[in-house]
Parts: C-alpha cells; sequence; structure tokens
C-alpha cells in the first residue's frame, strides 16, 4: 500500500488477496484501489472523498452444508452487553457531511455457491458509474451487470441509469430518469423487463414516484 497525508489522506493498494479462513482458497482478491479524503473537512466532521476508484474486484461466497458462511469470521465474535442500550435507544448524535466527487468501479465479478443445494450464481460488472453524491445535491449513475447461474439456469443482462439524490439528514434519496432494462433467460423462461421512472422518491416513512 501507497499512502500520502497531504492535502489529502490517499491510499492506493495494488494487487491483494484475501483467503478462506485456515486455506489457500481465495475469498477475494483485488486489482487496484485508489481513495483520497480531504483531511482539513474532517475536523468539521465533513467527509470529502475527491476520488473513488476501483478495478478487478474478484469475491467468491460460499455457503456451506451447515449453513456457514465462508466469511462469516471477518466479523470475529459477537459481543455481548448486559444492560447496553439497543441501537435504536442510543443517541444518533449529529451525523457527518458526506461529500463524493465521483467513484468508477470496473472488472467486478462475484461468486456464488451454495453447497447443500448445487446452486451457484456469478455476477460480472464490467463498470459501475458514480457521479456526485453530496447532501442536496446529485449526480449521474451508470451501471452494468451480466448475471449467470445454475441450478436453477439464469443468463440475464441488466443495465441501470439515471441520476441520484442523497439527503443524509433526511434519511431519503431521489432518483430522476431512472432507466432499468433485464433481458435473458431464466430457467426454461424467457426475460424481457424494462421500465422508466421520471421520478422516484425514499425516505424512511415511505416511497413514491411516477
Amino acid at each position: 500500500p501507497r499512502l500520502s497525508l497531504f492535502p489529502s489522506f490517499a491510499l492506493d493498494l495494488g494487487k491483494t488477496r484475501l483467503s478462506e479462513p485456515g486455506s489457500d482458497k481465495e475469498f477475494a482478491s483485488l486489482g487496484s484501489f485508489n481513495v483520497a479524503v480531504k483531511l482539513l473537512p474532517l475536523l468539521g466532521r465533513s467527509v470529502q472523498v475527491d476520488r473513488l476508484t476501483l478495478s478487478g474486484l474478484n469475491l467468491n461466497v460460499v455457503r456451506a452444508k451447515d449453513g456457514s458462511m465462508n466469511f462469516a469470521d471477518l466479523a470475529g465474535k459477537p459481543e455481548k452487553h448486559e444492560g447496553a442500550e439497543t441501537p435504536h435507544t442510543q443517541s444518533r448524535g449529529k451525523r457527518p457531511a458526506i461529500h463524493l466527487a465521483g467513484a468508477k468501479l470496473e472488472k467486478i465479478e462475484v461468486a456464488y455457491l451454495d453447497e447443500s443445494t448445487g446452486q451457484a450464481i456469478a455476477v460480472s460488472v464490467p463498470s459501475l458509474e458514480i457521479g456526485l453524491v453530496a447532501d442536496a445535491a446529485g449526480g449521474a449513475i451508470a451501471f452494468r451487470a451480466d448475471i449467470k447461474g445454475s441450478n436453477p439456469l439464469i443468463d440475464v443482462r441488466t443495465s441501470l441509469g439515471g441520476k441520484m439524490r442523497l439527503n443524509l439528514a433526511k434519511e431519503s434519496f431521489e432518483l430522476s430518469g431512472l432507466a432499468f432494462e433485464a433481458k435473458g433467460g431464466m430457467d426454461r423462461d424467457t426475460l424481457d423487463v424494462s421500465f422508466t421512472a421520471p421520478e422516484v422518491k425514499v425516505s424512511a416513512e415511505k416511497a413514491t414516484g411516477s
């Protein structure tokens, strides 16, 4: 890893690999990752990300016959807190302001295998681009993915585009000019789905749209 601290905290990762617990089998690998966060705004509880890029991410998710997942150890053992407040009763405090200038993710491959049923699903994302993300501001989002699987047989290509606006203070987000397509086959059926939505609004209380 390469680090720089001023004027932004920047982290660059090259090829990185993470094995399954107690095994040489690969759980995750990464081609490259880069993120840069401005330091001074952090003092005012503002997270300003100059750039975020990720390329060549591969994840191999396996559900064993006993129901355990091959990533369960990453979270560690759950701690018991007797008499502690639940997340719903704790004071949330002031949320930090988030500002993401843009993000680009490419060449993402996610594979899932259920050893008890034999179901296998592979999701390939050639590209995912996100424009400006900030309170009361929005940017474009573009996404493509290919989904293939067995037991049942799946071969679907999807795409999504539109503009997104996020409001952390109100715990809501909006989408405009949304266009989604999914075409291919699922088992013995042909799938051909498309829809557009001029406006979609989602909050903690309700969702509306046209």
